[in-house]
């Protein structure tokens, strides 16, 4: 009956200070008909004993299943709490790896990188390298090509002047003018290798090094002289425009001879 009472109270639409009421109402209700029944039942122990362990052992049930039910609460958010740290974790490691695997990459890259740029600047080096030692090996050649020409021209000098078909006079002449250009060749040669030649480059001649040229001279009265002489010739423009480009025109003739003027006399 007092369960009934209560799911009516319930399920009425009532103010909330209303229904505070009614339920205060019910459970007054009732306490006073499980009194009744135990007054009923204080005549009878063993019905008292029998209703009190009842009522004992529905109350330590219902805290028995209240308290199971907590703690299957928290067991799922403990659960579900630590399902989320491992998550967190995993996702944490997997963003080490990540960032790991992609520094390792970073570097294999730079170091290919740096590899490539040296490996390129290595063969223009070792280019330059061998073409410097070909044309020094081709300017050694040149100079043996002038010796032997020389020799093979001295040898028929010398064995017609063995017979005495060249007089020795003209034999040491020829000789010598032979030896003078044979020297001559090889010292302007080294010197051109040694002082004018590029130290990298065998094609590129090395210039002295010019100086700085010296800053122009600043003139002060020359230049003060120029800027009043045009800004007087745009005031007399401007004041004059309003009275017609006729006379704004010889405003400007006048401002530009002002200025010829002061350049001139600036110059003198």
């Amino acid at each position: 009956m007092s369960y009934i009472f209560i799911n009516i109270i319930a399920e009425d639409n009532m103010p909330a200070g209303v229904t505070q009421a009614a339920q205060q109402y019910t459970f007054d209700l009732i306490n006073l008909i499980q009194t009744e029944n135990l007054w009923d039942l204080k005549d009878n122990p063993t019905a008292l004993k029998t209703y009190m362990d009842e009522k004992g052992n529905e109350i330590k049930q219902n805290s028995l299943n209240q308290h199971s039910g907590a703690f299957a609460t928290v067991k799922d958010h403990l659960q579900q709490s630590s399902n989320t740290n491992n998550n967190v974790l995993y996702y944490f490691t997997r963003n080490k790896d990540l960032n790991s695997l992609q520094e390792s990459l970073e570097e294999r890259v730079k170091g290919e990188a740096l590899g490539a740029r040296h490996d390129a600047q290595l063969a223009k080096r070792q280019f330059e390298v061998n073409e410097w030692t070909s044309g020094n090996k081709l300017d050694t050649l040149f100079f043996f090509q002038l010796l032997f020409i020389s020799l093979m021209l001295i040898a028929p000098l010398l064995y017609y002047n063995r017979l005495g078909i060249i007089p020795s006079g003209a034999f040491y002449g020829i000789l010598s003018l032979i030896v003078i250009a044979l020297l001559l060749t090889i010292i302007i040669r080294a010197r051109y290798t040694e002082v004018i030649r590029d130290y990298r480059f065998w094609n590129r001649r090395r210039f002295p090094t010019l100086p700085a040229p010296r800053p122009a001279p600043i003139c002060p009265g020359f230049s003060n002289d120029i800027v009043e002489a045009a800004q007087s010739s745009m005031n007399a423009a401007q004041a004059s425009f309003s009275s017609g480009l006729a006379s704004a025109g010889q405003a400007v003739a006048g401002g530009l001879t002002t200025a010829a003027g002061a350049v001139a006399s600036a110059t003198q």
